[in-house]
């Protein structure tokens, strides 16, 4: 049994999100072996598209229509397809269930404040992150990458048994298109995603900053403001902080 941090490292195929003045990056790297499931019905197994057209018709008796959510917003193509509403601070994103199940690199730093430009955080332990799909709701699972066990073998499993991974929080489904699902970024970022000691985030004083997106990932940068309160950062103090009730990254 062995740590996964430079195996993981190795198989990254691009990096994604990024918090800015605080900065997120996801990267996925492979995608994990999908089962099959068997659908049959009384004259034999369904097709794949008609499963998929009653699916379809009942997710959209459920959700806002697609386009009118995401009406007015300019749209950026790239590993996610992102619609950002400047005005109103939603910065959407089309998960395709391809990506869902799947792993992402998540490496984060601080761009800057604190006296800590260009900080990294959590450099001895990288955040692999997966979206799962669960009813109306996606889930942000953080994977356990410190263990490893050849595929197989009788400790395998007794791995899989004892390190499980964490759902670290559930976002809801603003609106669907098919199989893609569509969120709303905020959700996740305008929130003390990177577990900073910082106090409570303030979402009306918290922005995007950048907005950046390629064909293997994205990079988003958030100016976010917390609200403090004896806030003490790895030790760290209030060193760059001229008042503690907004501390601005």
């Amino acid at each position: 049994m062995e740590t996964r941090d430079e195996s993981v490292m190795k198989r990254l195929s691009g990096s994604i999100i990024g918090k800015g003045l605080l900065i997120f990056s996801l990267g996925a790297y492979a995608a994990l072996p999908r089962e099959g499931v068997s659908q049959n019905g009384p004259n034999g197994p369904k097709s794949e598209k008609q499963s998929s057209q009653k699916g379809g018709n009942e997710e959209k008796q459920r959700f806002p229509d697609f386009n009118k959510v995401v009406e007015g917003a300019k749209k950026i193509d790239g590993l996610f397809t992102l619609h950002h509403k400047k005005k109103e601070g939603k910065l959407f994103a089309e998960i395709k269930s391809s990506q869902f199940n799947k792993p992402f690199l998540a490496p984060m730093a601080i761009a800057k404040g604190l006296g800590m430009a260009g900080h990294p955080l959590h450099q001895m332990d990288q955040w692999v992150l997966m979206f799962r799909r669960s009813g109306d709701q996606l889930q942000i699972v953080r994977r356990n990458i410190r263990y490893e066990a050849p595929k197989g073998k009788p400790i395998a499993e007794a791995v899989e048994q004892n390190f499980t991974d964490s759902i670290i929080m559930s976002v809801p489904i603003r609106s669907v298109k098919g199989s893609t699902v569509l969120i709303d970024l905020a959700d996740i970022f305008f929130r003390n995603f990177a577990q900073l000691g910082l106090g409570g985030l303030d979402r009306s004083r918290t922005s995007w900053y950048e907005i950046k997106a390629f064909e293997n990932n994205i990079e988003l940068e958030v100016e976010a403001t917390f609200r403090g309160g004896g806030f003490s950062l790895f030790g760290l103090g209030s060193s760059g902080v001229i008042d503690p009730r907004g501390i601005t990254v």
